[in-house]
């Protein structure tokens, strides 16, 4: 008995110990809490989820990139006017937004990919805005999509 209470303390020494030195990176966190004048000011490396109102805020402000990530196809479908479409799932998507820098209104179908586009663009020191529930929300809530 004596020796399992030894070896689980060990164990528990151990785990503690890989634990601190865990050096992973953790992605950094979002908020939801954005407003126009904050998105305006605010500085690279981060990411905010923003609904459908606030995202139509932030994409009419100077110097904004609006990104869809989503399939070539389904952009021809209906996309934000003004957005130009990079694929987050395409072996190139890096490649295309190295030079992306500043702040980047991004969203896809749903949320998703987008998010994950926008930890890829993080990197990059972009502050990225994220359409929480991409164009599904946008479109639930009577804004314009244009196939052109």
């Amino acid at each position: 008995m004596k020796k399992i209470l030894i070896l689980c303390a060990a164990l528990l020494a151990l785990g503690a110990m890989t634990a601190c030195n865990n050096t992973t990176p953790q992605p950094i966190a979002d908020t939801t809490i954005v407003t126009a004048d904050t998105a305006e000011h605010a500085t690279g490396g981060m990411m905010s989820t923003v609904d459908a109102e606030k995202f139509s805020k932030i994409i009419k402000m100077e110097n904004v990139i609006l990104l869809d990530v989503r399939t070539p196809d389904e952009y021809a479908e209906g996309h934000i006017d003004g957005a130009v479409n990079i694929d987050v799932k395409a072996n190139d998507f890096d490649e295309r937004t190295k030079d992306i820098t500043g702040k980047v209104a991004v969203y896809c179908r749903s949320g998703k990919r987008s998010r994950t586009a926008g930890y890829r663009l993080i990197e990059h020191d972009c502050i990225v805005f994220n359409l929480d529930g991409g164009i599904k929300e946008w479109t639930g809530n009577g804004l314009p999509v244009v196939t052109q």
